[in-house]
């Protein structure tokens, strides 16, 4: 379809994005969130060997 025959509703629809919804299951929720607590107790252990908690601890409970 030719772009410069479509009238203005026709080419508004035809020229918006698509939204898309992103659902993340609970399950990838939580594998994302302990891979980066994990991350988070790796690299931030003080010279005592004790691990700093992150400030996001319960975050998905």
């Amino acid at each position: 379809m030719k772009m410069d025959l479509m009238d203005d509703e026709e080419l508004d629809a035809f020229l918006t994005y698509p939204r898309h919804e992103i659902v993340v299951s609970e399950s990838v929720a939580r594998a994302i969130y302990d891979a980066g607590v994990r991350n988070i107790r790796s690299a931030n252990q003080d010279e005592s060997g004790e691990v700093i908690s992150p400030l996001a601890i319960n975050c998905c409970d």
